[in-house]
């Protein structure tokens, strides 16, 4: 997610901050998948 948004040219610290952010929500949703 962070480094597609950094392709995109999207280096602004909101961007990256909620790129974690969106990151964390779906690796939450993926272990409740392999569970």
């Amino acid at each position: 997610m962070i480094s597609f948004g950094m392709r995109k040219g999207f280096t602004h610290p909101d961007t990256i901050k909620c790129s974690k952010e969106l990151d964390v929500v779906i690796n939450q949703i993926q272990i409740k998948n392999y569970k």
